[in-house]
């Protein structure tokens, strides 16, 4: 799950793949990560130097024939939010610079 706080929008973007497909949402900031204690917290703002970058463009691909993705473009920065393993349903969720 890749969790987002835009400066130009309120509440915070939560992005993540189920059954190979993606989600989008939007949650309240006290809201954004109730339910995402049992998951590993990395800051890639500052991993990444993406604080104060633009993005660019959010993208979920996918089709009957292809599982979902979802391609983040910020300013010199390309992330892809995909699955492990495109044959696997239940494979894990990795993200990747591109």
């Amino acid at each position: 799950m890749l969790i987002l706080k835009l400066k130009e929008v309120e509440l915070y973007q939560r992005f993540f793949l189920d059954a190979a497909l993606g989600f989008w949402e939007e949650w309240s900031e006290e809201d954004a990560f109730c339910d995402v204690d049992d998951l590993e917290h990395v800051d890639l703002a500052k991993e990444l130097d993406l604080k104060h970058k633009k993005v660019l463009s959010i993208t979920c691909k996918g089709s009957f024939e292809e599982f979902s993705s979802i391609e983040f473009r910020f300013e010199g920065v390309n992330l892809l939010l995909r699955l492990s393993d495109n044959t696997d349903l239940e494979s894990d969720v990795v993200l990747e610079r591109l």
